[in-house]
């Protein structure tokens, strides 16, 4: 039994790591969202390296290592919470009030300050004693605070804010119309299954109190739990991966599907959210309009091409606010709007490479054909976005064409 706990807590490392990996430096949606979620995986991940190490007693090479995760199991909450919210009100960036959510994270650090500055040898000799006495000894390093007080306020602090998470999402859902329901019931499902998920472990925590395990033999059931939420949750993303994009209303099945135009009506939850035309909301049928208004804008009139060319221009051009534009980019192609026209520059510089006159254009020309004020600005961002110089595009593109 403790060996297939072992090999299940490695798997579940393994994946939560890869996944947050993905979140944080492959994804190129770089939206809050998924920081967000990232650090729940980071911090499932890091609850399962701790029991994996003292499962196989490495942690007795390693004592430092205990508790200095245990700040990050009240993260947890906090995150689902602000990763729904985000999700749900397209938010870009956090309140100044949110910081508050990971005041409790800071206070357990503080608990734990004694076994932080003990020495060597005593980290050992607890960790020694929590092996020898199966049973009567719920966790090694002890804070200022006893295992039920600590295990008790943590739980509590979890299951209040994975309740407010889910709350905020059913009365989100019940206030969403039917059409709108459809195009999103996937997106639904995984944050009702998340949050339904963080609950259940917020509420196993309650066994670290009461019903210690062994560290050698037995089992504790919310060290089990653990183990197959998080193996679920990295499942799930594995089976969708269009979920790590968290996108309410994606563009694609919009797009698709242009007789579900609707009016959809402002979210009025609990939260505040602004009704001035500044908003950067659109409704669903604007969504619509607007995506293939660009589309025809960007490849008819090609204005990506002027030098001084920014998103005052376009909005002026086509009819929207500055703030609905950014916003509107930023949740349709996942991107800011600087990023968004680079990428039809570079683009459009493939289109002409060999192509006369470019055949006998500079690389500077070339960028500023393309509509890059720059030859250094051209080079890092076609890098940023094709991961090679323009320089070796250029050679690779050469020797293609001679190859034909």
């Amino acid at each position: 039994m403790l060996l297939f706990s072992v090999l299940f807590h490695v798997l579940s490392f393994t994946l939560a790591c890869v996944l947050g990996y993905l979140l944080l430096f492959v994804n190129k949606e770089k939206k809050i969202s998924n920081r967000f979620l990232a650090i729940i995986l980071f911090c499932f991940a890091s609850q399962h390296l701790i029991l994996i190490l003292l499962a196989s007693k490495l942690i007795l090479d390693l004592p430092w290592l205990m508790r200095l995760f245990a700040p990050l199991t009240f993260v947890v909450a906090p995150a689902l919470y602000l990763y729904f919210r985000t999700i749900l009100y397209e938010e870009h960036q956090l309140r100044k009030t949110d910081i508050l959510f990971f005041l409790p994270a800071l206070l357990a650090s503080v608990n734990f300050l004694p076994f932080y500055v003990s020495s060597h040898q005593h980290k050992v000799d607890a960790l020694l004693q929590y092996y020898q006495q199966r049973g009567s000894v719920s966790d090694p390093g002890r804070g200022f605070l006893s295992s039920v007080w600590y295990y008790g306020l943590r739980t509590i602090w979890s299951i209040g804010l994975v309740s407010i998470s889910l709350g905020i999402l059913f009365r989100f859902w019940r206030k969403t119309r039917q059409p709108v329901k459809a195009l999103n019931t996937e997106l639904y499902r995984w944050m009702r299954m998340l949050g339904a998920i963080s609950l259940v472990l917020a509420l196993s925590q309650i066994f670290k109190a009461f019903l210690p395990s062994s560290g050698a033999s037995d089992v504790n059931p919310a060290d089990l739990l653990l183990g197959v939420g998080v193996f679920l949750i990295c499942i799930q993303l594995f089976r969708h991966p269009n979920l790590l994009y968290g996108v309410y209303l994606p563009s694609s099945t919009l797009t698709s599907a242009p007789e579900l135009l609707i009016n959809l009506e402002k979210r009025d939850l609990d939260v505040d959210q602004p009704a001035s035309e500044e908003s950067q909301w659109l409704l669903t049928e604007e969504q619509v309009i607007f995506r293939k208004k660009i589309d025809d804008w960007m490849e008819d009139g090609k204005p990506f091409l002027k030098l001084d060319y920014c998103i005052d221009d376009m909005a002026d051009e086509l009819g929207l606010t500055r703030q609905k534009l950014s916003g509107f980019i930023n949740r349709e192609f996942g991107m800011g709007f600087r990023e968004y026209i680079n990428t039809y520059r570079i683009n459009y510089f493939k289109q002409h490479v060999g192509l006369p006159p470019w055949d006998h254009f500079t690389l500077e020309a070339m960028a500023k054909a393309s509509g890059f004020h720059s030859r250094i600005t051209f080079i890092r961002q076609f890098k940023e976005v094709s991961g090679i110089t323009p320089s070796a595009y250029l050679k690779q593109a050469k020797t293609m064409k001679s190859g034909l």
